[in-house]
């Protein structure tokens, strides 16, 4: 202890007071996350990390403590979810050792079950055509998006982000440059390699002059609110 004094390295002594739920609070609330990642991240730690482990003191938390909750979330949770809700617990704890709250990240290292990689099923163009005869006339407005999403490859906040001033109809170019978020607002891309300027193919463009000009807007080309694609 005297030798980690002496370095400028001992350890906050309130840290034997604080639980993990209260630190994380505090941590998730300095974070820059998008609105749709800080959701996320809300989520996780609310739904699978403080049932858990949240009362648990910082000081407290042990590697074992940690295999445990991967264990649990193992019998209910797809491999990818426990794979990021045991990142967003590592991130919470790494930076309880930056400031110096614990001495090292009890979630370092902690082994995943091992998670088979299932096929990629890619849609025909049968598949896509069937979705687009399932929306019909009474959901038209719909149509241009799916086909868009289709035709372009575009994250589905990316498509219902585009202004009319994103879509080059002459020059056959979407350039993404904002996306809206789950709860409809509008932000920036995911990262920022998605801005990005996209071809559009001529399906693709028949598709988005046909909707705008029965829709015709001054914002985005897409007025509805996100469009519920999985129940078509």
């Amino acid at each position: 202890m005297k030798a980690d004094a002496s370095r400028g390295q001992t350890l906050d002594g309130s840290a034997r007071k604080i639980t993990l739920r209260q630190y994380a609070e505090g941590w998730r609330a300095k974070q820059p996350h998008s609105p749709s990642t800080a959701t996320a991240v809300d989520g996780r730690l609310r739904r699978d990390i403080y049932p858990l482990l949240g009362d648990k003191p910082l000081t407290g938390m042990r590697k074992s403590d940690v295999r445990g909750a991967v264990k649990t979330w193992s019998r209910t949770l797809a491999p990818s979810t426990v794979k990021v809700t045991l990142a967003t617990l590592s991130s919470v704890l790494r930076a309880a050792v930056e400031d110096r709250f614990i001495a090292y990240n009890p979630a370092a290292g902690v082994r995943l079950p091992r998670a088979d990689k299932p096929a990629m099923r890619v849609l025909s163009l049968d598949d896509v055509t069937a979705i687009l005869d399932k929306l019909g006339d009474r959901l038209m407005h719909h149509q241009a998006p799916v086909v868009v999403a289709f035709g372009t490859g575009l994250r589905i906040g990316e498509v219902l982000g585009l202004r009319r001033g994103d879509v080059d109809l002459l020059r056959r170019v979407i350039r993404v440059r904002q996306q809206r978020h789950p709860n409809d607002t509008i932000g920036d891309p995911k990262t920022t390699s998605s801005i990005r300027d996209v071809p559009i193919p001529d399906r693709v463009a028949a598709a988005l002059a046909d909707h705008m000009a029965r829709y015709p807007s001054a914002g985005l080309v897409f007025t509805q609110k996100r469009p519920t694609f999985s129940q078509a």
